[in-house]
């Protein structure tokens, strides 16, 4: 009998500094604040109607309302900080029963531009011959927030996961997010990094695409004067039977 020769697995480490990235996609903000610069004269029966003006094509539209008392706007309430920004927005009212005299004036401010994709392009790819596993082993944040919980997700890699997409959080207001698969949460300072791994197919990676957000389900992206460095580990596994119809080794929620 011949004799076979298995040649031994070795795990790939990929080191990613965001100086070094390619960032794609747009540039964009949301609305940081928004008060009243002049209460006006105008008595309203009802709350009035508090309309943002529309960002760029591609944005989401800012939502917010007026707090009212005795008939006087006091205080707007933000309930949708929007996205795509790229100048503060005005905001108009209308409705609740006004009369005459002075309308209220306004003035929001968005906050830093935020970039949403950051892309490596890999000078050595990496070659999967069998199914493998991937999940950060080190990262660290540069003039990051220290109780901000910073979400990253990666793009562009074949996975075996049936990826659970519903935000679960029961935070109100929160952006959907439908895009990447999450492998880590935390704050800056957390010490568990590889606690989120998931199983991804055999294939060549070129780049690594991965999406850094503020907060567990938003998608709005890193203030722009962070800096983060980030090591990925992708562990190849041995050949194993495949057993069809079986989902044990399946992860079907993140």
């Amino acid at each position: 009998m011949a004799t076979r020769f298995i040649k031994p697995k070795v795990d790939k480490y990929v080191q990613l500094y965001s100086k070094y990235a390619n960032h794609q996609g747009l540039l964009y903000s949301s609305v940081a604040t928004a008060t009243i610069t002049n209460v006006g004269t105008v008595f309203y029966y009802s709350v009035p109607v508090l309309t943002f003006s529309n960002p760029p094509t591609g944005g989401i539209l800012a939502t917010g309302h007026f707090n009212i008392v005795s008939g006087v706007p006091t205080s707007i309430t933000i309930t949708n900080r929007g996205l795509g920004y790229t100048a503060d927005p005005t905001i108009s009212i209308s409705g609740g029963g006004g009369g005459a005299g002075i309308v209220a004036t306004f003035l929001s401010k968005i906050n830093l531009s935020k970039k949403r994709e950051f892309v490596w392009n890999l000078q050595n790819p990496i070659q999967l011959n069998e199914n493998g596993l991937i999940q950060i082993v080190d990262r660290v944040y540069n003039n990051a927030v220290a109780t901000t919980v910073y979400t990253i997700r990666i793009l562009d890699i074949s996975s075996q996961c049936i990826v659970d997409t519903i935000d679960g959080s029961g935070i109100p207001n929160q952006p959907s997010f439908n895009q990447g698969r999450v492998i880590d949460i935390g704050i800056p300072n957390k010490p568990f990094i590889t606690d989120i791994s998931f199983e991804i197919q055999p294939q060549t990676i070129n780049t690594i695409s991965l999406l850094i957000d503020e907060g567990i389900s938003s998608n709005a992206g890193i203030d722009g004067n962070i800096e983060f460095f980030i090591s990925l580990k992708i562990i190849e596994k041995e050949p194993s039977m495949i057993e069809f119809g079986s989902t044990n080794n399946i992860n079907t929620r993140q």
